[in-house]
C-alpha cells in the first residue's frame, strides 16, 4: 500500500577556497568541466578472438567503459569493487562499450569480468585495477550509462528539447520532465509481475509505449536530467511505501539533492491522491546509487 509521503529538503553546499599570495591574490580554481560523452563512443576489435577492450577516457569524470566481443551467446557479468562495496552487472558481448559508474568516490577500484560456465557457475575472465580520481563527484551522475544511455537515441533527445524548450532554469527543466512523466508514462503491472533479472531499461519507452516498471521511470528520468546538464542519481532499494524492491531517483535542486519517485506519484495522481515532488528520505532505503 502507498502511504503519503512528507516532504523536506536536503542542503547541499558547494565551497571554494581560494589561495592567496604575498604578492597578489589568485582567483580560485574553477572546477574542470566534466567531459561528458555525448556521442556513441566507437571502437574497433580485431574480431580475431574473444576480446574485451577497456576505455578508461572517462574514467577522471566517473565511469569506465567496458566493451566485450566474439563470445557468442556467453553470459558475461561485470564487478566493480571498492571498500567493501561490489556493484555487478550484466555485460552485453556485442563489440559495443558499455559504460559503467565509479561512483565509490576516489581510489583503487578492482574490476572483474566473468563468464557463465554451467547453470549459476562462473569463472573469471579478466580482472584489473585502476586508480580513480574524480575531479567532481557531480560529474559521476552526468554520465550516460548503460541503464540510460541516450547518446545513440536522437529522437530521445530532439523529444527532450522539444518538450524543455521554454524551460529557462534547472528547476523548470526538472518540473517539465517530471510532470509530463506523472501525466503521460503508465505503470506496467504485467511487466513487473514476469519481469527477469538482468531486465535493462530501454528509454525508447517514453516515445514509444508510454509505459514501463519502477526501473524504467528513474532510467528515463535520469537519462533526460543528465541530457540536460542537470545530476541526478538512479537509486534502488526499498520504500516503505512499495511492497518489493524498487528504484527511485535523487535529483540535484536549488534545494539541494532530493528524492523523487515517480513511479509513487504517477500513481498517486492516477488515483486522485494527494502527492509531493521531494519525498521524505525517512521512507526510503538505498542498497544502491548509480
Amino acid at each position: 500500500m502507498l502511504k503519503r509521503l512528507t516532504s523536506f529538503t536536503l542542503i547541499f553546499i558547494l565551497a571554494f577556497s581560494a589561495m592567496a599570495y604575498s604578492v597578489e591574490t589568485v582567483a580560485p580554481d574553477t572546477p574542470k568541466t566534466p567531459e561528458i560523452r555525448m556521442s556513441p563512443y566507437e571502437i574497433v576489435h580485431t574480431g580475431l578472438a574473444r576480446e574485451i577492450l577497456v576505455v578508461e577516457d572517462f574514467v577522471d569524470d566517473g565511469s569506465i567503459g567496458i566493451s566485450a566481443f566474439n563470445f557468442g551467446d556467453s553470459k558475461l557479468k561485470l564487478m566493480i569493487s571498492k571498500d567493501g562495496q561490489t556493484y555487478t552487472y550484466d555485460l552485453i558481448p556485442k563489440g559495443v562499450p558499455e559504460f559503467f559508474p565509479l561512483q565509490l568516490g576516489d581510489g583503487i577500484y578492482n574490476l572483474a569480468i566473468l563468464e557463465n560456465t554451467t547453470g549459476s557457475s562462473y569463472r573469471y575472465v579478466r580482472k584489473m585495477t585502476l586508480e580513480a580520481t574524480i575531479k567532481n563527484e557531480l560529474n559521476v551522475f552526468l554520465q550516460p550509462m548503460q541503464y540510460n544511455d541516450w547518446t545513440n537515441n536522437q529522437e530521445f533527445m530532439n523529444f527532450i528539447d522539444e518538450l524543455t524548450i521554454d524551460a529557462v532554469s534547472n528547476q523548470e527543466i526538472i518540473d517539465v520532465l517530471y510532470n509530463y512523466m506523472i501525466n503521460n508514462f503508465g505503470y506496467d503491472y504485467i511487466k513487473a509481475a514476469t519481469v527477469k533479472s538482468g531486465y535493462l531499461p530501454e528509454i525508447s519507452l517514453l516515445l514509444d509505449e508510454k509505459i514501463g516498471i519502477c526501473y524504467d521511470y528513474s532510467a528515463i528520468f535520469s537519462a533526460a536530467l543528465r541530457y540536460k546538464g542537470i545530476p541526478s542519481k538512479l537509486v534502488k532499494g526499498y520504500t516503505t511505501y512499495v511492497n518489493s524492491y524498487h528504484a527511485w531517483n535523487e535529483v540535484l535542486t536549488d534545494e539541494g539533492w532530493v528524492i523523487v519517485d515517480l513511479t509513487v506519484d504517477a500513481f498517486f495522481k492516477a488515483h486522485n491522491m494527494t502527492y509531493s515532488f521531494i519525498k521524505d528520505n525517512n521512507a526510503y532505503t538505498t542498497k544502491y546509487e548509480y
